[in-house]
């Protein structure tokens, strides 16, 4: 739920000046952008929940500090950033390889409402898809993933993805052109999945 600037700029400062729903308006239009951050870098949903909190209680606590040079979502892009880096090493844990993350019997599952009236094994197809597109993503090199998760899974804009990067759209551009390029090349060793 993205906010118009004017509003956003009306919830900040109710929210510094003690709104205590202003700010939770704030955090509802963000919370898909912290989740999915929080994830991207952890690679576990409860880490990623928790993370998200710890992320909200900070921003609450510092919102004295937030220029408005910046979008909200860029502010707290960076809190999100550095909350993920602390944990990772706080936990002394690295990326995941990916048979590790096969492994991992906490991976949250991808929920897909389907009609009810389809069949049993077109979800296991379909779930066999997403996972292999969540996998895929998961290879890509760091900068390429952000951009491409950011982008196709966030549906953030060029210009937002710009300014929470702080690089010009044409490198966004690039990076997402590559970043489908290299998705594409690796789905294609499994393309019965999507025939």
């Amino acid at each position: 739920m993205a906010l118009r600037d004017f509003e956003e700029k009306r919830l900040v400062k109710q929210a510094r000046d003690g709104d205590v729903e202003a700010f939770e308006r704030l955090i509802e239009s963000v919370k898909l952008l912290v989740i999915n951050t929080a994830y991207q870098y952890l690679k576990d949903y409860e880490d990623a929940l928790d993370c998200s909190q710890e992320v909200f209680i900070k921003a609450y606590r510092n919102m004295a500090s937030y220029r408005e040079n910046s979008a909200f979502s860029t502010w707290i892009y960076q809190i999100t950033k550095n909350q993920c880096i602390d944990m990772l090493r706080r936990n002394k844990t690295t990326n995941l390889s990916i048979e590790e993350s096969m492994e991992d019997e906490d991976a949250p599952e991808i929920q897909l409402s389907a009609p009810e009236s389809q069949q049993p094994e077109n979800n296991a197809i379909r779930n066999r898809q997403i996972e292999a597109v969540r996998r895929a993503i998961d290879q890509l090199p760091d900068k390429l993933r952000e951009v491409c998760v950011m982008r196709d899974i966030q549906e953030l804009s060029y210009q937002e993805i710009s300014e929470l990067l702080d690089i010009p759209e044409g490198t966004v551009k690039s990076r997402l052109n590559s970043a489908r390029i290299k998705l594409r090349k690796i789905l294609e060793k499994q393309i019965e999945l999507f025939d």
